[in-house]
């Protein structure tokens, strides 16, 4: 662990979380060294060598933060990332689900370290479901045996839309000199993460939001049910419609903004104050409902809508946020029509833009795992709304 006067933290991932959300948020407090593959070696080099890199956040107004207090290295130079992740007090992982058992293998090296004394303490920041419990899997596979507290990983989620583009805006800030790819997000803040993890601890608290497990799962279950679901419901129905660009347009299509606003106040809200009753505030989360529909439509975000609907065919599998709504919804007693609407024209995007060859029902039992016995109401549901 560090023991200089300011604290660090590791970041596994120099993307659009990594330097939108965690460097803005964390940075006035703590020193940053970024961990990512040689396709990012012209970011990383920006931050070892200039010792800062630009944000520019988009809302009503928009404004451009120098973040300092970081540095970059290549994850190839094995025994450099180490150092790093020996003298952090916490890391994080921006990697995406399906690298997480790339960068396993080096966190089971460390916690076997026969004179480690302190537990490596890992917040992952990838969307999805249960990522810490597999990231600890994958590295109990790895050493054969279960850590303990040696290894302490939880969840944590990343509420900012952000995302890294190229070229550079006008009026934008990019990366840094001579790198023609600027960090944008919106204004949004705070870290949820569990309260076992920062109890305790030394390190500045002011960006996160100590959680305990049940809450910490309530508000995972907003996030991914309200944002990121009406995210990729917006992109497909703004297909369906006609809208080609951005998500700022749709706002100018009412009857589909009135589809939206139903779907979060008629199937989301109930779903999810019955789910989580004690844990769920209900007048947080009505607040929420409206403000992030303004968010993912906000113009200065550029926010495409063909970002919406790319890697379909993996947004349609069962454990995405598709169909774990509908799911989530439909198991409290409500009948989640929009949300499987929404699931309908994704498969017919699918289908139409020769993504998939497989038939609109076995894409159904096959790709999104309805189990024709047992949830048969909902597949029927998909099937009459890909009529309409």
């Amino acid at each position: 662990m560090n023991n200089d006067e300011t604290k660090q933290c590791v970041v596994f991932g120099a993307g659009a979380l990594g330097l939108g959300f965690l460097g803005p948020e964390l940075t006035p407090w703590y020193k940053l060294v970024y961990i990512d593959i040689k396709e990012k070696s012209n970011i990383l080099s920006q931050l070892s060598e200039k010792g800062y890199y630009y944000f520019n956040e988009k809302g009503p107004a928009g404004r451009v933060m120098k973040v300092e207090n970081v540095s970059g290295v290549l994850a190839e130079r094995t025994e450099e990332v180490k150092t790093a992740v020996r003298q952090a007090d916490l890391v994080f992982t921006a990697v995406g689900e399906a690298n997480l058992n790339k960068i396993a293998p080096l966190f089971a090296d460390i916690i076997l370290e026969p004179d480690r004394d302190q537990p490596l303490k890992i917040l992952c920041c990838e969307n999805g479901l249960e990522i810490a419990a597999k990231l600890r899997q994958h590295i109990v596979d790895i050493t054969g045996t279960e850590p303990g507290k040696a290894l302490m990983t939880g969840d944590t989620i990343m509420g900012r839309m952000c995302q890294i583009m190229s070229p550079v805006s006008e009026g934008n800030k990019p990366v840094g000199p001579g790198i023609d790819m600027e960090v944008i997000g919106e204004p949004y803040y705070g870290i949820p993460a569990p309260v076992d993890i920062l109890d305790g601890v030394s390190f500045n608290l002011d960006p996160f939001k100590p959680m305990t497990p049940d809450e910490l799962a309530a508000h995972e279950d907003v996030k991914l049910l309200a944002h990121n679901g009406l995210h990729t419901f917006l992109s497909f129905l703004g297909w369906e419609r006609g809208h080609e660009d951005y998500f700022c347009e749709l706002t100018s299509d009412i009857r589909l903004m009135e589809i939206a606003h139903k779907l979060l106040y008629e199937e989301v809200a109930p779903a999810l104050l019955s789910k989580h009753q004690g844990n769920l505030d209900r007048n947080y989360l009505m607040n929420y409902l409206p403000t992030i529909i303004r968010r993912i439509t906000c113009p200065g975000l550029h926010d495409r809508l063909d970002r919406g609907r790319r890697d379909v065919m993996r947004k349609l599998q069962q454990w995405e946020r598709l169909v774990v709504s509908i799911r989530a919804i439909h198991k409290e007693g409500i009948t989640p029509r929009l949300y499987v609407k929404g699931l309908s024209v994704a498969i017919n995007f699918a289908i139409e833009n020769s993504i998939c060859d497989l038939t609109f029902e076995k894409i159904l039992t096959s790709v999104c795992g309805f189990d024709p016995a047992n949830e048969k109401e909902l597949i029927e549901f998909a099937l009459e709304q890909r009529m309409k």
